[in-house]
């Protein structure tokens, strides 16, 4: 006996695939936030030290 039908369709859409199919189109919105907030981040680092040096 195999799962029935309904039960079937909540397994396949239980993976995360439906994740993947949403945010793949945003990929690239995502890299260049990651890449800007890392420039602030060393931005925020780096005002203290230079301010401590001088």
């Amino acid at each position: 006996m195999g799962l029935p039908k309904h039960d079937a369709v909540m397994e396949e859409h239980s993976s995360t695939g439906w994740v993947r199919e949403i945010l793949a189109p945003l990929r690239s919105l995502y890299r260049d936030i990651g890449i800007i907030s890392f420039f602030v981040n060393l931005l925020a680092l780096a005002v203290p030290v230079f301010t401590m040096q001088v």
